[in-house]
């Protein structure tokens, strides 16, 4: 028995079973229950602007997506198919995903950054330790999401681009968790919403 996707809505597996490989990343076998990196099995159609033309989830079948924290929806369909269970996420709750060389790339308003650390040496050489230094509300903008549209389909511009020094939130910043796939990176996003200004290089 399968299910179809409708809406946005997107139906996924959490990644298993045999090792599978994108550019240099390597997919393991056993991947925690909490993973938040699964596979599309289903995407529904979209959902439509005030124009009446769909809207599409933006991920395509046997995607690799990278889900928030608390997107995940676990449904128990044993009435219709003893002990299993389906798997779902609202498109708007996928953060990202790998391209074709493993690499993440955002999705939505999401963005890739480079934090840029603030210095734990004072001027007199004292070491500042970690716990006293506040976290860093600058960064560097790596990758842009695909964007999103308004509710007349057309598209959101970004303030921003690739390359630029911005001034975020500091407490908005998530973790993309790269342990569940066996890869040793530290990677981070921010909402497009959550940022706050960026540096206008001074003319020469």
């Amino acid at each position: 028995m399968a299910f179809e996707a409708l809406n946005n809505a997107v139906l996924f597996e959490l990644i298993g079973g045999k090792v599978t490989k994108r550019g240099d990343l390597v997919i393991p076998d056993e991947i925690a229950r909490d993973s938040r990196w699964a596979r599309v099995t289903s995407r529904g159609p979209g959902v439509p602007d005030l124009n009446g033309t769909l809207i599409e989830p933006g991920v395509e079948v046997d995607d690799v997506i990278y889900i928030m924290l608390h997107g995940k929806i676990e449904i128990d369909i044993s009435p219709v198919k003893e002990g299993e269970k389906i798997y779902a996420v609202g498109a708007l709750d996928i953060m990202g995903k790998l391209d074709a060389n493993g690499e993440f790339a955002p999705i939505g308003n999401f963005l890739l950054i480079e934090k840029v650390e603030l210095p734990k040496e004072t001027d007199s050489g004292l070491i500042i330790p970690d716990t006293q230094v506040p976290p860093s509300g600058i960064a560097r903008v790596l990758k842009l999401g695909t964007g999103w549209v308004n509710a007349y389909g057309d598209p959101i511009p970004f303030h921003v681009k690739e390359g630029d020094l911005v001034v975020y939130n500091p407490l908005s910043a998530m973790v993309v968790d790269w342990k569940p796939m066996g890869k040793d990176t530290e990677q981070y996003l921010v909402s497009h919403g959550d940022l706050i200004a960026k540096y206008i290089p001074e003319e020469q």
